[in-house]
């Protein structure tokens, strides 16, 4: 079963992820990287957007994990100017219009919902974009050149681990636990409903009539392939979908998961190299460059001249 997601979600997993240089303000210095300032006011907005405004507190570490991204970014920041990498004010608007429109959002709409979650403006959601954008540039310039493996290379790759790279597309059957259904009854409903399938019931028909999950109308169909590790579905769940050996096959014994109890049936399985090698390919290569980015990073790290003025009782 699907993870929730809803926009302002994945909008704090984006901005969580990328890395931004400070704003041009006043205040407190909190660190100096290679002479330019980073400021407390910048700092204090990243902590309260991704933790306070949601209702949490932030930890020590994972306000350490927000000061280390602010001295990442000011490297990547500068580094970009060395290089003469630039993105403009309609880069930035095409990025925002593109993002808004995929969320059903006009721009205004868009600002709002961040202003009223998270209590970002405008301004400091533009700046974050083109922080944004100038990593994804750089991180391009650095990888160009990362080749890709030979044949041999990639078949060598699948030996050492076939089952990560197996895909299985799944139908499920949820019964809820909840008020109205407690676990006990869940789980013999779930036996029930493998009774019937072992008889010949179809699976799709079953699923209209019995799941209570959002797919029950598809007749549980999820349309994409789950991985080994995957995390937009709960762990139980991905293993479960991983436990099936070819297609056809469901689950003899219902798949306990937050949400209750799953059969989850196989409609799909791509496991030999040959149907799994597209996916493993580009799987492989983006991790090599991966490597080579955060390689590139970490250089830039270790010649810098950083001045740390937080103490995180490290």
């Amino acid at each position: 079963m699907k993870k929730i997601k809803f926009f302002a979600l994945l909008f704090v997993a984006f901005i969580a992820a990328l890395v931004f240089t400070g704003c041009d303000g006043k205040g407190k210095v909190i660190a100096v990287v290679n002479g330019d300032n980073i400021y407390e006011s910048t700092y204090d907005d990243m902590v309260e957007g991704l933790y306070a405004a949601q209702g949490t507190e932030a930890t020590e570490e994972q306000k350490k994990q927000v000061y280390d991204s602010l001295i990442t970014s000011k490297l990547i920041e500068q580094e970009c100017q060395n290089l003469n990498i630039a993105v403009s004010d309609k880069d930035v608007d095409e990025y925002i219009t593109n993002i808004a429109k995929a969320n059903g959002l006009s721009n205004a709409d868009f600002f709002k919902q961040l202003k009223d979650a998270y209590g970002y403006s405008s301004d400091f959601v533009e700046f974050l974009i083109k922080s944004t954008l100038e990593e994804q540039a750089l991180y391009n310039h650095v990888t160009a050149n990362v080749a890709a493996l030979d044949e041999a290379g990639y078949q060598a790759i699948y030996n050492a681990d076939p089952g990560k790279y197996k895909m299985v597309q799944v139908s499920h059957i949820l019964t809820k636990v909840d008020a109205t259904t407690d676990d006990a009854a869940a789980y013999a409903k779930s036996l029930d409903l493998i009774s019937q399938l072992n008889r010949g019931a179809d699976f799709a028909e079953l699923a209209k009539a019995n799941s209570a999950d959002g797919s029950a109308s598809d007749g549980g169909k999820l349309n994409d392939y789950i991985t080994a590790d995957n995390s937009t579905y709960v762990s139980e769940f991905v293993a479960g979908a991983m436990s099936l050996g070819k297609t056809g096959d469901y689950s003899t014994t219902p798949v306990k998961t937050e949400y209750g109890y799953h059969i989850i049936k196989a409609d799909s399985v791509l496991a030999s190299y040959d149907e799994v090698k597209a996916v493993l390919k580009e799987t492989v290569d983006n991790e090599n460059k991966e490597k080579a980015y955060n390689d590139y990073l970490a250089a830039l790290k270790s010649k810098a001249d950083i001045e740390d003025k937080l103490d995180f009782g490290n």
